[in-house]
C-alpha cells in the first residue's frame, strides 16, 4: 500500500505543478481543489492542503458559475468527511448534486463522485453526528433504488458501506447478515 500511495502522490505532485501552468484561474482552482482532496484521502491529514482546498473554494464562490462551485463543493465535502465537519458534509452535498445532476454539461466524473457522496458520504456524516437510524435509512434506500433500478453491484457495492455503519455501531449480527452474501459472490 505505501507503494501505491508514493505513485498517487507524486502523479498528484504532477497535476499541481500542471495547474500552475493553467491560465484559466477557475479551472486552476477547481483542479488544484480536486488533487488536494485526492491527496487527503490516500495520503492522510495535511492542514496547508485543506487550507488551499478552503482558499479555492472561496475563490470559487466569488468567480465561477453555479455548475462549477457546486461542483467545487461536493470535492470539499470529501474533505469535510475526512475532517470531522460531518454537517457540512451534508449541507454541501444537498445543495450541490441535484445541480450538478441536472447540469447539461459533461460532469460524468463530478456526478460518479457525486453520487458516491449522496449515497455513502452522506449517510455515513450522518453517522458520525450520532443519527445512527437515519444514516440507516438512508443506505437502505439507496441500496433499494439500485435494486429497483438493477444495478445489482451497485447495490452490493452500498450494502458493503452500510455494514461497515453497522460495524461501528456495534451490531455484529447485522454486519455479518450485510456483508456475508457480498463476500460469497
Amino acid at each position: 500500500a505505501g507503494a501505491a500511495v508514493l505513485l498517487i502522490s507524486t502523479e498528484l505532485d504532477e497535476v499541481l505543478a500542471l495547474c500552475e501552468q493553467q491560465t484559466d484561474p477557475i479551472q486552476r482552482d477547481v483542479r488544484r481543489m480536486d488533487a488536494h482532496t485526492r491527496r487527503l484521502w490516500t495520503s492522510g491529514w495535511n492542514r496547508s492542503e485543506a487550507r488551499e482546498c478552503e482558499e479555492a473554494l472561496a475563490r470559487l464562490k466569488i468567480s465561477a458559475d453555479n455548475v462549477t462551485i457546486a461542483r467545487a463543493e461536493m470535492n470539499f465535502s470529501m474533505l469535510c468527511l475526512v475532517s470531522a465537519r460531518y454537517r457540512e458534509v451534508k449541507d454541501l452535498v444537498d445543495s450541490s448534486y441535484g445541480l450538478i445532476r441536472d447540469s447539461p454539461r459533461d460532469v460524468i466524473d463530478e456526478l460518479a463522485n457525486s453520487a458516491w457522496m449522496r449515497l455513502v458520504g452522506v449517510p455515513w456524516s450522518i453517522f458520525s453526528l450520532g443519527e445512527f437510524g437515519t444514516a440507516l435509512a438512508g443506505m437502505d434506500a439507496s441500496i433499494a433504488d439500485f435494486e429497483k433500478g438493477g444495478d445489482s453491484s451497485a447495490a452490493s457495492f452500498t450494502q458493503v458501506f452500510r455494514g461497515a455503519l453497522l460495524f461501528h455501531g456495534m451490531d455484529f449480527e447485522a454486519t455479518l447478515r450485510d456483508c456475508g452474501p457480498v463476500a460469497s459472490q
